[in-house]
């Protein structure tokens, strides 16, 4: 009878033990939550694996699987094939209702909708050999890329909502941010870099935990880019407006993208700042390093950095830019 209960309580041990490992980590601060969420990190793998499998023929998994693991995850992902990749990562119909699901979900789901069911069963179907070859590398990286990050959000937060705000025009948020962090970021046919992406209302980052960090600081400026998007947006807000407005009073043509280059600038810059004042050295914002919008920076850089320093009106340094752009594209 001894043995028997003892038998049991380590089972029950092993069980707990298990549940623990694949709740969501959370760390606070004062503007963001930061979590690891189990399901949404597998729901990464299998999406990006059939993204690949089917668009370019390729694989990230080198995993060594016996027959009935491998069953598991070609059911998965023929699943995802067929009916999931369909739709961008970050949302879509079908895709944004999942994830809002998803996120706030514990290793033990009680109740699944009914639109979510067949998807869940494939999920569960999978979740032995995710969890034996697949989630101790990408629970370590989340972990690592938070630990290594943490402190520097919290003695630099508070000072760029202050500074992002002021340039926008527009108040942060009330409450705190979400962030849940994924081993692997969002991907696309035009861009196979793995990186962050952002639902707004309220706002909601998913940040991914890269093999190569690369820079000190790339992390932290990533961060505070989708974090501002919710400042600065398409067709909503101070600064698109400023840009549409200087463009149609004075008959220019303003790039699409033109905003989005507008954010990366502002919160790249503020970021730089802010890591210099920290003792880091960060020579080059994300956008100038990376070549996103690469066209843009030299003539962003010229225009807006008076903006920064709050010498000269955003309407202003707009006009003079879209100017210089129009007269490139006469003398091209």
């Amino acid at each position: 009878m001894r043995q028997l209960f003892g038998i049991i309580c380590l089972i029950l041990v092993c069980f707990t033990l298990k549940a623990q490992e694949t709740e969501s980590l959370i760390r606070d601060t004062k503007h963001y939550r930061f979590q690891i969420n189990y399901w949404l990190n597998m729901h990464h793998l299998l999406w990006t694996e059939a993204f690949l499998n089917e668009h370019l023929d390729s694989t990230i998994i080198d995993k060594e699987l016996n027959d009935k693991e491998q069953e598991a995850l070609d059911a998965a992902l023929n699943y995802y094939r067929e009916n999931l990749i369909q739709e961008d990562l970050s949302g879509g119909a079908y895709m944004t209702p999942f994830r809002v699901w998803i996120i706030n979900q514990q290793e033990q789901i009680r109740q699944t909708p009914t639109q979510f069911q067949a998807h869940m069963k494939i999920l569960s179907g999978f979740y032995s050999t995710y969890y034996q070859h697949f989630w101790p590398e990408h629970s370590r990286a989340c972990k690592q890329v938070i630990r290594r990050n943490l402190e520097l959000v919290k003695s630099t937060e508070e000072a760029f909502v202050e500074q992002i705000t002021t340039l926008t025009r527009q108040p942060w948020q009330s409450g705190q941010i979400r962030v849940d962090v994924t081993f692997l970021g969002k991907i696309s046919k035009r861009n196979l870099r793995g990186r962050p992406y952002t639902n707004l209302l309220p706002t909601h980052i998913v940040m991914n935990a890269p093999k190569d960090i690369g820079v000190d600081g790339t992390w932290l400026e990533l961060l505070y880019v989708e974090s501002a998007r919710q400042l600065i947006r398409r067709n909503a807000n101070f600064v698109s407006g400023t840009i549409q407005d200087v463009a149609e009073i004075n008959k220019l043509e303003a790039p699409k993208p033109l905003w989005q280059a507008y954010l990366y600038f502002f919160a790249g810059k503020v970021t730089q700042d802010l890591l210099t004042q920290q003792g880091l050295e960060y020579p080059q914002i994300y956008m100038q390093r990376r070549g996103n919008f690469a066209r843009y920076y030299t003539l962003l850089d010229n225009h807006l950095s008076p903006y920064l320093k709050r010498e000269v009106t955003l309407s202003e340094v707009t006009l003079s830019l879209l100017q210089e752009l129009a007269e490139s594209k006469q003398n091209d």
